[in-house]
């Protein structure tokens, strides 16, 4: 178990190389709009001022980098969407408000948009989302409807299945991922890494 969940939050950071729970405070910005957007509360900004080694919450800056624990990431619900649109009108919202950091905005109109008009792209945003966003069983719930898989999308799956304790159906994700998709490195990585063949100890 305890190897399982080394792997998991290894392989996410690793997935992730970008920082996908790192966030660049842009000007105008405030650390409590920050942790809202990330977490759909205000309560933890005393948290992740003191995560961040920040003594006054009010004194952020553009260019600072605030780190949002992982922990954190566990919405109840979803953004309310306008209905009656076309599906361009959606991926420009969600899209927009990916640039804007607002990941509960940007999961409820990428969801429209997927809705209404379903491709692979528009899936992988979803996935995306759903997955920093904590909505673990939705995801899989989501990805076992959907016939058309990617590396991408498999390796979400499996850290998901990770994230909820199901070890079992995370690595037969995993296993797809590296049979379906031999060039994708970090499927065949994180199976070694589960197999002990890389030299690593639990």
């Amino acid at each position: 178990m305890k190897k399982v969940f080394l792997m998991f939050f290894f392989f996410t950071a690793l997935f992730f190389q970008a920082g996908a729970f790192s966030h660049n405070v842009e000007k105008g910005e405030s650390l409590s709009m920050i942790v809202l957007n990330y977490t759909g509360t205000i309560e933890h900004v005393s948290f992740v001022a003191r995560h961040n080694g920040i003594k006054r919450p009010d004194t952020i800056h553009a260019g600072q980098t605030i780190k949002i624990p992982l922990s954190l990431f566990c919405p109840a619900s979803a953004y309310s969407v306008p209905e009656g649109f076309d599906a361009g009108y959606y991926k420009e919202r969600g899209l927009a408000a990916v640039k804007e950091k607002n990941l509960y905005k940007a999961y409820g109109y990428l969801f429209k948009g997927y809705q209404k008009e379903p491709t692979a792209k528009s899936l992988k945003n979803v996935f995306l989302a759903l997955y920093r966003l904590g909505r673990y069983e939705s995801l899989l719930a989501l990805h076992g409807k959907e016939n058309e898989k990617s590396g991408e999308s498999l390796m979400l799956a499996a850290f998901s299945a990770f994230a909820l304790g199901k070890e079992e159906e995370g690595e037969a994700f995993l296993r797809e991922a590296r049979e379906k998709f031999p060039g994708f490195s970090q499927a065949e990585a994180a199976l070694k890494y589960l197999e002990g063949t890389d030299g690593r100890q639990p």
